[in-house]
This record gives structure tokens, C-alpha cells and sequence, in this order.
């Protein structure tokens, strides 16, 4: 599912085009009757697997019965980060680790001297649960600690390990949480500057491999400003400078901690829950976005790199709204149309309307421009080698531009907008496609409140 649109959205257009994928006849036929000749076509198949990427936590019982498989002979597969699935079918928590492999994880870098501290190695072990990457991180932390006092500490959460439990509810395993928090927490505290410096870098980023170019260019700039890094030493409670040069220093110790991985030629990668949980422990601040931003800015020009660049860049440029930032969606929103990658480019036109509005106001220049572009931009899907799909796709972004234009007042431009899109839906799929079919119903909706 797509956490850009609501799951009943999501649900539509999943089900249209694999209706499309399949050769249905979709026109002038309502949703339930589509969903309908879809059962009776995977009823013939055979057996079938159903997968479901990805389903947030928290969406509902009713979600969860409707993304399921449309007939008794599909096996629905159903990956999600959030254990708040548990109970609805058999569950494989794909990051436990089976007793032995725990074990051997764990001792790997010191093993256990003697009984006592073998006893207390499989008792940390009981206390995580076998969870992957808090044995990988506790591993990492045992030759200094001890197995002793990493046992103690994991037994007795500090206030501030209990307090990251909370938040962290349902992306824990089940009955670990305060251990797994308290092991986490801990390391990350152990780690020098720079390398807390980078990993508040992965957190601004997205869950894809980040290229380590990239993320060194960010850290360098970050080291250098005495503003920045004097803000850290004083929230840390450190007095000690760290050496800008010492940039592999930062990497490996990152990646000695476990919280980094080396992926492929020129990439990192950091866990989803490490991201996360420095996120609640030291908030990013201001001045770190904005060089993650200015550089990528740099580094967004270079044809070759922007297809690994992409996914950061679409999630830095959906927390901030200011200047720099706007300057790096026109950038990309451009190199996007070049491409012929009008979906990502539409809704970089959006957010950057969004960010404009509200910096200068609606009215203004900046604002405009950006309408006039997401216009030509469904100028340009007319003649798209992908249109069918690709205007499909588009929909939900139009959707939220109007939405959010009518709500801030701005119902000409809202209207500038329905008509193009309708008028490049109409001329694409004809007046029965159900995506054709909202685009009129919103269009009516406006002109009934009031007039053009």
C-alpha cells in the first residue's frame, strides 16, 4: 500500500489495474462488480500467492479483511513492520533468530570465559527475545560491558530506555520491548560524535541503501560547522571536539556497533528501528537538515546518481518547507520531466506549491509557477508512452492539490487544476473510466457550491 492516499484509495486503484493487467473490461462498471469478476477469474487459476507489502499497523480490521486474497484459493502473503498484525494468521517474525544462531551471534566476537558467564549470555538472549539486531548490537557492546553487566542493565531499564518503549510500542517484539530498548539505547550512547552524527543523517533519509558519497559529503559539512557540532557536544554533555577528517573513523565505528551495513559497491544502509529510536533520542536539528538538503541539492544534478538518490530525496523534501528546500523539488521536479517520471514530478510541483503558499502566500509568483507546472505536467502525460498508467497513478496527487487549494481558499486555482486533469482523463480513457468518473464528480461538486 501507498501512505500517500488513504487505504480505500489504495484498494481502487490496486484492484483497476490488475483488472487493466488482465484484460477486463473496466469501463462504466462500479468497484464491487470488478471485484466480482476478479474472484471468478482467480477462482480458474489454481492456487495463487497474494502479497500485501508492507501494511501499516493501526489501519483497521476491515483494511486487514480487505486487502486479503479475493478468492478461497489465493494464500495471502502480508509483510508489515508493526507487530500489531499478531493473531490474524500464523505470524514469522522474520528478524528472531533461532537459539543457536543467537547464541553464536552473540559470543562471536568475546565467548564467554567460563559457566557463569555462559549462563548469563543465554539469559540476555532469553531477554531479547533472539531479536536480530539487538543481539547484533549487544554483541558488539559485550567486550567492553562484560556479559555480567549487560545482563544487569538489560534486567534493570534506566527511565529514559523505559520511556523509548513506550513510544516504540508495536514496532518491539512482543514481551522484549524494555530489553531490546535498553540495549539499543545504551550503544547508541556509546558511540562517538561523528558516528551519532551519521546516523542522524540516515535518519533523515528513506529505508533504501544510502550511497556513501552522499552521506560522507553531509557528515564533512556537519564536523566543520562549530555551530552545529557545539549544539551536540552540549546535549551530549561532551567537551571533547571530534575530528572533522575522521570521517572513516565515524563509519566504521558505526558499523562496528551494528547499526550501519555495507551494501553493494558504494552503499549503506542503516536498520529501520536504529533510525527511529535516534530520531526520539536526539531530535535532528534544523541546521543538519538543511545541509543534508543543500548538498543532495548538489548532488541531484548528476543524471547517474539520481536514481539511488531519488527515494531520500522525495522523504527530506516531505519534512521541511523552506527556501532550500523548495529549490531542491524544482530542481528535481525538472530532471524528473526529463525523464519522463511524471508522477514523481507532479508531486514535487504539489509540495512545492504547498511550501510556496506558505511561505509568500498563495498569490504569489512562486506559488503560481508551481501550479503552471504541475498543469504542463498533465500536458505532457497526454503524450506519456505510459499515460494509462501513469495519469492512474497521478490521480491521488491531483486529489490532494485541490483538496488542499480549496481548503486554503484558493478555489479558482482548484478549479484550473480539476479541469485540466478531467479534460487529460477524458481525452485518455473516455467518460466511463472510474478514475474519469471522480474527476467529473469533484469537478460538479465545485461548480454546485458556488460559481466559476
Amino acid at each position: 500500500p501507498d501512505t500517500r492516499t488513504t487505504p480505500e484509495q489504495q484498494y481502487q486503484r490496486q484492484m483497476l489495474d490488475l483488472a487493466q493487467r488482465l484484460g477486463m473490461e473496466i469501463k462504466g462498471r462500479e468497484l464491487p462488480a470488478i471485484e466480482g469478476a476478479l474472484q471468478r477469474h482467480l477462482e480458474g487459476v489454481g492456487t495463487y500467492l497474494w502479497l500485501v507489502d508492507d501494511l501499516p499497523g493501526g489501519a483497521g480490521a476491515e483494511t486487514f479483511r480487505q486487502w486479503l486474497a479475493p478468492s478461497g484459493n489465493g494464500r495471502t502473503l502480508i509483510t508489515s513492520r508493526s507487530g500489531g498484525w499478531d493473531g490474524n494468521g500464523l505470524g514469522i517474525p522474520l528478524e528472531q533468530l533461532d537459539d543457536d544462531a543467537a547464541f553464536e551471534l552473540l559470543t562471536k566476537r568475546r565467548p564467554p570465559r567460563d559457566a557463569a558467564e555462559n549462563d548469563a549470555a543465554v539469559a540476555i538472549l532469553r531477554l531479547l527475545g533472539n531479536h536480530a539486531l539487538a543481539v547484533d548490537v549487544t554483541a558488539a557492546a559485550v567486550p567492553e560491558t562484560g556479559f555480567a553487566a549487560m545482563l544487569a542493565l538489560l534486567q534493570r531499564p534506566d527511565a529514559d530506555a523505559l520511556a523509548l518503549a513506550a513510544k516504540m510500542s508495536g514496532e518491539l517484539p512482543n514481551g522484549h520491548e524494555r530489553e531490546v530498548s535498553a540495549t539499543l539505547l545504551h550503544s547508541i550512547q556509546r558511540l562517538p560524535v561523528g558516528a551519532l552524527v551519521l546516523l542522524q543523517i540516515a535518519s533523515l533519509l528513506a529505508e533504501e541503501p544510502i550511497p556513501r558519497e552522499y552521506i560522507t559529503k553531509v557528515l564533512s559539512r556537519a564536523l566543520l560547522s562549530r555551530r552545529f557540532i557545539g549544539r551536540v557536544l552540549v546535549w551530549l554533555g561532551k567537551t571533547k571536539q571530534p575530528d572533522p577528517l575522521a570521517i572513516p573513523s565515524a563509519i566504521k565505528s558505526a558499523l562496528e556497533a551494528g547499526f550501519l551495513k555495507m551494501v553493494g559497491d558504494g552503499y549503506l544502509a542503516a536498520h529501520v528501528l536504529v533510525t527511529r529510536i535516534v530520531r526520539l533520542y536526539q531530535p535532528v536539528s534544523k541546521h543538519l537538515g538543511h545541509m543534508a538538503v543543500e548538498v543532495m541539492s548538489d548532488e541531484a544534478l548528476d543524471v547517474k546518481k539520481y536514481p539511488s538518490l531519488l527515494p531520500h530525496i522525495m522523504v527530506l523534501v516531505s519534512q521541511k518547507q523552506d527556501l532550500p528546500t523548495s529549490n531542491l523539488m524544482r530542481l528535481v521536479a525538472a530532471v524528473a520531466s526529463e525523464r519522463r517520471d511524471y508522477m514523481i514530478a507532479s508531486i514535487l510541483h504539489v509540495r512545492d506549491y504547498f511550501t510556496m503558499s506558505k511561505i509568500n502566500g498563495q498569490e504569489s509568483k512562486k506559488a503560481k509557477e508551481s501550479l503552471r507546472k504541475l498543469e504542463e505536467n498533465l500536458m505532457d502525460l497526454a503524450n506519456s508512452p505510459r499515460r494509462n498508467e501513469t495519469l492512474v497513478e497521478v490521480l491521488p496527487v491531483i486529489q490532494h492539490a485541490i483538496s488542499h487549494l480549496q481548503w486554503i481558499g484558493s478555489e479558482k486555482d482548484a478549479l484550473t487544476i480539476q479541469r485540466a486533469a478531467y479534460d487529460k482523463f477524458l481525452s485518455q480513457f473516455g467518460p466511463d473510466h472510474p478514475s474519469t468518473q471522480e474527476i467529473a464528480n469533484m469537478l460538479q461538486q465545485m461548480r454546485d457550491a458556488g460559481p466559476s
